[in-house]
């Protein structure tokens, strides 16, 4: 019984919190997107042409930002030096790159190399960096709990 009451608030106070205060809904005010191309740096890190450092999150981690793939291509996401190797189960890549603050940016880029910029599979700025156990925790928390609630973004 505690534990539905439990499920229940957190329900509860995460729907309030996603439909009726601004900062869920308007996130992405705060992202920035890749630019130029993905140079490989070792252990699934690149380095755009802006100076940032991206992960590339495993096909597990990019669940939520999968489309139906629309076509074959020859080539696939052209805007990296070394493209990752193609996973047609898992097609369109997830990359974050952490802030000083605790977040992170996100991109989701398509297999023909443009980035998903809108849509329930878009990318969104994370409030807390899905890292280790209390940013994984905080994600949970302040990103995957209010867009399950309402995944419409401005």
């Amino acid at each position: 019984m505690k534990k539905r009451v439990l499920f229940f608030t957190v329900g509860v106070v995460a729907y309030c919190m996603s439909c009726f205060l601004p900062w869920h809904v308007r996130r992405n005010q705060f992202n920035k997107d890749p630019i130029g191309i993905f140079i490989y740096q070792g252990n699934q890190r690149y380095l755009d042409g802006g100076g940032l450092t991206w992960r590339l999150v495993p096909p597990s981690g990019s669940v939520y930002h999968q489309t139906p793939l629309e076509s074959e291509l020859r080539h696939y996401y052209s805007n990296f030096e070394v493209p990752p190797i193609f996973n047609p189960e898992s097609p369109n890549l997830k990359m974050l790159s952490k802030t000083n603050n605790g977040a992170s940016f996100e991109a989701v880029v398509l297999p023909n190399g443009t980035l998903l910029l809108a849509g329930a599979q878009q990318a969104t700025y994370n409030y807390s960096d899905p890292s280790g156990l209390l940013g994984n925790i905080g994600h949970l928390f302040l990103d995957l709990i209010p867009h399950w609630i309402n995944s419409n973004y401005e």
